[in-house]
């Protein structure tokens, strides 16, 4: 047993061993340089402990959501490239650019508000391209599209404090649908070589994401840029890539049901049988999703499935122990990880792996291995 989970009732490890690993198996792949996405807290892994593994992997660069996601990077010690994938609101631009961050432009209006600024130093600046994906970004997939480009590009190259380092785009099916991500692609590079005549020649192109970057080797560009696939989810049966992150709880309590009574909230399950049910200590307020109640997921208990039975509370959750004979109080209980695959235990949710790994509660401790 690790000795820092020793005393802990509920937990996450993460393993920053198969994070480098994860790394190091897609920069086999590619000849590309790696932009490392750790929002969102790295996926729920912890984004400072993440980045610091990463860039003594080699990592220099990052990208984020947020300029707090920015920041936190910053403040914990990560001197590497940095890139707001979001929004950054107007009146924290100049906090960005003070703090060598670069950021998205997605819209001429977005554009105007950044010229418009008195700026001391100069503004790093990634053009968005939407391709398909409908989200944000200059819609190049229409001709207005192209005007409100045109009409920023020509703002935007007079400014000699503010440098368009980079272009970039989204896929929004690399993992099944070639037809639509060649048809992206192509506006892709039809927008990229309008860029360059209208004289703007930026240095860092990207539009792979983690699905992209493994399925799409001819379009890696500058940059590609790598999420999901550094914490071992999402790699469509690829074995080389290891799961980093263990969710998991302790049983703190066992008791006998009899034929007829009823569990938790509501009375949801009612024993047909005479059964052993665990309290395990763990519930929606840690990152066990509700919808997981009732038999529509289960826990590992002892190299068992477990399934969950009742409602899914706040701070607990019941498991039928039955078929685990010799299980007790302070058995560990994997709700997912190595041994319970996250994707497995999110198909049960209904989801998939990244609102799982994002959604372990603040509140549970992280532990590090292999820090």
């Amino acid at each position: 047993m690790n000795c820092e989970t020793k005393y802990l009732k509920t937990w996450c490890s993460v393993d920053l061993d198969a994070i480098a690993h994860n790394y190091n198996y897609t920069k086999s792949r590619t000849g590309s340089r790696i932009i490392c996405v750790v929002k969102a807290g790295a996926y729920g892994h912890g984004a400072v402990q993440v980045a610091k593994r990463l860039s003594d992997e080699g990592c220099d660069y990052f990208a984020v959501s947020s300029i707090e996601e920015a920041l936190e990077l910053r403040l914990g010690g990560i001197n590497a490239d940095i890139l707001i994938l979001g929004y950054v609101l107007p009146e924290r631009i100049c906090e960005a650019i003070e703090n060598g961050i670069s950021f998205a432009c997605a819209s001429y209006d977005f554009a105007k508000v950044l010229c418009s600024m008195p700026l001391k130093s100069t503004a790093k600046i990634h053009i968005k391209l939407d391709t398909g994906m409908n989200r944000t970004g200059f819609n190049i997939c229409h001709s207005f599209g192209y005007g409100q480009l045109k009409a920023a590009l020509d703002e935007l190259k007079e400014k000699e404090n503010i440098c368009i380092e980079g272009v970039f785009s989204h896929f929004a099916k690399a993992d099944g649908d070639a037809s639509f991500t060649e048809k992206q692609w192509g506006y892709f590079k039809n927008a990229v070589d309008f860029i360059n005549e209208n004289g703007v020649t930026p240095k860092i192109l990207h539009i792979c994401n983690s699905a992209g970057t493994y399925n799409y080797s001819s379009m890696h560009l500058d940059a590609v840029r790598v999420g999901v696939h550094l914490y071992g989810c999402e790699s469509g049966g690829d074995k080389n890539y290891v799961q980093s992150m263990d969710f998991c709880t302790r049983i703190v309590d066992i008791h006998s049901l009899c034929e007829g009574d009823g569990v938790g909230y509501g009375q949801a399950f009612i024993a047909d049988r005479e059964m052993k049910i665990a309290v395990i200590g763990a519930g929606y307020a840690d990152g066990i999703f509700r919808c997981l109640s009732n038999g529509k997921g289960y826990v590992l208990i002892r190299g068992k499935k477990c399934p969950i039975i009742g409602r899914v509370c706040m701070d607990m959750t019941m498991v039928d122990v039955s078929a685990v004979k010799d299980a007790c109080v302070g058995d560990v209980v994997t709700i997912w990880g190595k041994a319970l695959p996250t994707e497995e235990q999110a198909k049960n949710a209904g989801t998939i792996s990244y609102e799982l790994m994002c959604s372990v509660s603040p509140r549970v401790p992280r532990i590090y291995e292999n820090n």
